[in-house]
């Protein structure tokens, strides 16, 4: 790329995941960002105090100028005519009259290998299904949702180990590089996007509450996944009795085992050696690592029996 060609760009953004690739463009001295769009400041907590976006936050360190309403934001970037529109997280479509402001169009990083896993949630679903790979796509937005053409693909090997949050952050700094690697060309005419298999897309949906509930006559490696894949949020739950006194616990790590000569019916808790067991359907058990019980500290399975175990019984 010619240095002494400088690209207007306006950055669209919101949470943790966008901040790397923000940052990145930023110290390029090729690219200058005219303008950042992000969501607007949202009451956070129990205490429901406004925050403003992560990149909102990052933008303002950087002295960029900031939009938090997409109507005002279309009007000013259609009048502008910038190059190139960047998406990363950005948590709203933009409209039509939006991406056609751009003179190199809008692009977009997503968190999954297109056309797999388009929507909100690709993370959690490729842990879910126990993906062993997944990756990060860079495609040309268009009107409907992560359906335009892909500019770049980087593959991503998993290990079995990845939680939500964990995989974010491994793929916003993939998806960063990916992007920084790939504009040259692209904005040079040197690549041309390829139009998605659209019989192959696969959709994905916000998690909510519900997701975080175990039902223990699955598979323990099911749960296992479930568990990683509800990390952050909402938190995989469920409820032990000891003494007709119902705890809630939040399980936080978990691994699967499988049960020998077990007797006791799916639900059931057994503890053995310092561990936690819920026993699982298909003969396996979820031995519980790292659990928080409600108003806890997160604690190890061992504190756990240690404190709350050792006076009542099973």
């Amino acid at each position: 790329m010619n240095s002494r060609q400088k690209y207007s760009i306006v950055f669209f953004g919101t949470p943790d995941f966008s901040l790397a690739t923000l940052k990145l463009l930023a110290n390029n001295p090729d690219f200058e960002i005219i303008s950042v769009v992000t969501q607007s400041d949202q009451p956070v907590g129990r205490g429901k105090k406004i925050v403003a976006s992560p990149i909102k936050r990052l933008a303002q360190e950087l002295k960029l100028k900031v939009l938090t309403d997409l109507k005002t934001a279309t009007a000013e970037i259609v009048n502008l005519k910038p190059d190139l529109g960047i998406v990363v997280a950005y948590g709203e479509f933009l409209p039509e009259k939006l991406l056609n402001a751009f003179k190199f169009g809008c692009l977009n990083i997503h968190p999954s290998l297109l056309p797999l896993y388009r929507g909100p949630a690709p993370i959690p679903a490729c842990i879910f299904n126990g993906d062993k790979e997944t990756g990060v796509s860079l495609m040309k937005l268009d009107k409907e949702m992560d359906h335009g053409p892909i500019v770049a693909q980087e593959k991503f090997k998993l290990t079995g180990a990845e939680t939500t949050e964990t995989l974010a952050d491994q793929l916003s700094l993939v998806g960063a590089k990916l992007l920084l690697k790939t504009l040259p060309l692209y904005l040079e005419g040197k690549i041309t996007p390829q139009e998605q298999n659209h019989e192959l897309a696969t959709f994905t949906e916000l998690l909510k509450k519900e997701d975080g509930h175990l039902d223990f006559s699955q598979p323990a490696e099911k749960l296992a996944r479930q568990i990683r894949g509800v990390l952050p949020w909402p938190k995989a739950e469920t409820e032990i009795t000891l003494k007709n006194k119902n705890i809630e616990l939040k399980i936080l790590q978990a691994e699967a085992v499988l049960l020998e000569n077990n007797k006791k019916p799916v639900g059931e808790w057994l503890v053995e050696n310092n561990q936690l067991i819920m026993i699982c359907g298909n003969n396996s058990g979820l031995n519980l690592k790292l659990i928080q019980p409600i108003g806890k500290n997160p604690q190890t399975a061992r504190d756990f029996i240690n404190g709350y175990l050792k006076s009542c019984s099973v």
